[in-house]
C-alpha cells in the first residue's frame, strides 16, 4: 500500500462482470449489501455477452431462419436462395449486445451496484488494489471471484495467422469461407460450425475423441448428431490435428488418425479445443486463495475458497 493512497470500502466485491459476476452483485444489492464490481471492459456482460454466448446464438438464430425457409419448399413454399450481406448482419448483432449490455447498466442503477471499471489483483484477504480505474484501492469485508475463462492454444501446433480464428475471432464474421475445419468437437465448435455452415460454408469437425460433446448423454447426442450429419461436409472422430502451415489461399492441416478429412487444406481453420481459467495474475496467493493444478480455483460445496470470506463462481472455478 502507497502511504496516503485513497482506499475505498464495500461490504461485497464482485471481480468479473459476466453473468456469474453481475447477477451475484444485483442480487447482493437487491438484499441491502453495499456492492461494488470490478471489470476490465467498459460494460457489464462479460465474454457471454460481448464474444460468446450471446453473439454465437444471435446467428445461429439466423441460420434457423434459413433452415426453415429451405424446408418450407417441401411444403409449397420457395423464398429461393438466400442473399447474405455480411456487414448488416455483423451490425445486427452489435445492435442487440449494445442493447442488452445497456439493460445491464440501467439494472446497475436500480439497484444501485457501483461500478468501478479496471483489473483488481489482491494485496491480501482484504484489501485489492485496481490498475486501470479511477480508485486505486478497495477494501472489502466479502469478495466473489467471477473472472471466467479464455480459449486455449493447441501448443506446438497453432500458427499465427489471420486465417486460423479462435471463438472470439470467429464471432467477428468478418467473411464466410467456402471451407472451415472445426477442431474441437466441443459445445463452442459444434455451435459455431453450425453457424457457418448455415451461413454456407462447408464444415468439417476434427474430435481427438471417440465422439462429440464429451460428457453430454449419448441419448440426448442423438438427434443432433443426425442434424450435423446433414450440416456439415464430415465429422471426423479419433482424430487430431499435428501441424498447420499457412500457405496460398488457405491453411495446410497435418492430421493423425483413422478418420483424417480427405482434404488437408482449408480456408480458415476454427480452434475450440476447450477454455482456461482466468485464475493468472489475480494475487491470489496472497489472499491465500487456492487453485489446483489446472488452475481453477478449489470451492467448497457452498463456493467457499480456501479463504475466509472469499467465494469465487462460474468457469473460473471449473465445473458448469
Amino acid at each position: 500500500m502507497v502511504v496516503g493512497e485513497f482506499t475505498q470500502e464495500t461490504d461485497l466485491l464482485v471481480i468479473g462482470g459476466g453473468p456469474g459476476g453481475y447477477h451475484a452483485a444485483f442480487r447482493a444489492a437487491s438484499h441491502g449489501i453495499q456492492t461494488t464490481i470490478v471489470e476490465t471492459m467498459p460494460t457489464l456482460g462479460g465474454v457471454c455477452l460481448h464474444r460468446g454466448c450471446i453473439p454465437s446464438k444471435i446467428y445461429l438464430s439466423m441460420t434457423e431462419t434459413i433452415h426453415t425457409a429451405a424446408i418450407s419448399k417441401d411444403m409449397g413454399i420457395d423464398f429461393g436462395k438466400p442473399k447474405l450481406d455480411v456487414d448488416a448482419i455483423r451490425k445486427w448483432k452489435d445492435q442487440v449486445i449494445s442493447k442488452l449490455a445497456g439493460g445491464l447498466e440501467m439494472q446497475c442503477k436500480k439497484y444501485k451496484v457501483e461500478r468501478v471499471q479496471g483489473t483488481a489483483r489482491f494485496e491480501d484477504g482484504k484489501h485489492v488494489a485496481i490498475e486501470g480505474g479511477s480508485i486505486p484501492r478497495i477494501k472489502f469485508k466479502r469478495a466473489i471471484i467471477a473472472t471466467g475463462s479464455r480459449s486455449i492454444e493447441l501448443k506446438g501446433v497453432q500458427i499465427d495467422s489471420p486465417r486460423v480464428l479462435t471463438s472470439r475471432t470467429a464471432l467477428q464474421l468478418e467473411d464466410i469461407p467456402k471451407t472451415l475445419l472445426v477442431i474441437g468437437g466441443g459445445y463452442i465448435g459444434l455451435e459455431l460450425g453450425q453457424v457457418y455452415a448455415g451461413f454456407g460454408s462447408k464444415v468439417t469437425v476434427v474430435e481427438m475423441t471417440a465422439g462429440l460433446l464429451p460428457g453430454v448423454d449419448r441419448d440426448l447426442l442423438r438427434p443432433l448428431l443426425k442434424r450435423l450429419e446433414t450440416e456439415f461436409d464430415a465429422i471426423c472422430l479419433d482424430t487430431k490435428v499435428v501441424s498447420m502451415k499457412d500457405v496460398k489461399g488457405g491453411i495446410e492441416v497435418g492430421f493423425e488418425g483413422k478418420n483424417a478429412p480427405k482434404s488437408t487444406k482449408f480456408d480458415k481453420v476454427l480452434v475450440c479445443v476447450g477454455r482456461h481459467p482466468n485464475s493468472r495474475d489475480l494475487g491470489l496467493e496472497k489472499a491465500g486463495v487456492t487453485i489446483d493444478e489446472r488452475g481453477f480455483i478449489k470451492v467448497d460445496a457452498g463456493f467457499k475458497t480456501t479463504a475466509a470470506k472469499i467465494y469465487a463462481i462460474g468457469d473460473v472455478i471449473g465445473n458448469p
